[in-house]
Formats: structure tokens, C-alpha cells, sequence
């Protein structure tokens, strides 16, 4: 009896499991391709996947961050981005430092009038952040 209990346990972590996969490749596929759509990407907001190089604390607001990230696939295209976060919000200034010291490959998504969502591929973590302003800067070939 103990086997038989231990058996479906078994399976159905495993079931679960395969479901949680199956769920965030899918996720990020659907991603990928609403961002292929985009010929010329004008905005970060546009940009199949970003990875962070800088994340520094504004010295003039304790709520605004400055973030430089980069498109990978275009490694001469940065984005220089000024986002407010609630100055309480510690998981996801914690967040964004690790994304930025692992590398780690971001969706970003609009998430509103002004506001972006920033999601690690292969998880659910998100940060959801106001964007204050953007600037694209492409270094010559």
C-alpha cells in the first residue's frame, strides 16, 4: 500500500513538473514571436530578449533606478532606461541586480500606459517596473 502511495505521488510530481515546462516554453515562444513582428525594433519594449550590464541606484531619488541593458542578438545596441520602483520593493531591485550579475536572458513586455515587465526566460520571476525614459544608443561599425 505505501508503494502504490509513493508510486502516484511520484507520477503526479512528474506530471505536475512536465506541466510547469510545458507551460513556460510556451510562454516564451509566444513572447519571442509578438517580438518578431516588430521589423525594426524602435524601443526595448520591441527587443526579442535583453540582458542587464548596469543597474545603479539614482543618486537623485531613492525610487528611480538606472538600467543599461543590451540586445544580444545586436551587441552594439544599448538601452539606457530610467525606471521608478517602489523604494520598499527590495525583491525586485534584488531581482534585477542578480539578473544583471548572471546575465541572465529577460522578456521585456509592456505592461500598461508606461510601464514595463521585465521576466527571466525560463521562470515566472518578474519585475514590474514605471519606465520614466528610454534612450537607444547604437555604437558604429
Amino acid at each position: 500500500m505505501v508503494a502504490v502511495t509513493v508510486l502516484a505521488v511520484g507520477l503526479a510530481a512528474g506530471i505536475v513538473l512536465t506541466v510547469r515546462r510545458f507551460e513556460l516554453g510556451t510562454l516564451d515562444a509566444f513572447e519571442l514571436a509578438t517580438k518578431l513582428s516588430a521589423p525594426r525594433p524602435d524601443t526595448l519594449l520591441d527587443w526579442p530578449e535583453v540582458r542587464l550590464e548596469t543597474v545603479l541606484q539614482s543618486p537623485w531619488s531613492p525610487s528611480e533606478v538606472l538600467l543599461e541593458a543590451r540586445w544580444p542578438g545586436r551587441p552594439e545596441t544599448h538601452s539606457v532606461l530610467v525606471v521608478e520602483i517602489d523604494e520598499h520593493d527590495l525583491i525586485a531591485r534584488r531581482r534585477l541586480w542578480k539578473w544583471c550579475r548572471t546575465g541572465a536572458s529577460l522578456s521585456p513586455m509592456r505592461h500598461g500606459p508606461g510601464r514595463v515587465a521585465l521576466r527571466c526566460r525560463r521562470t515566472f520571476h518578474r519585475v514590474e517596473l514605471q519606465l520614466l525614459s528610454e534612450d537607444i544608443r547604437t555604437a558604429p561599425s
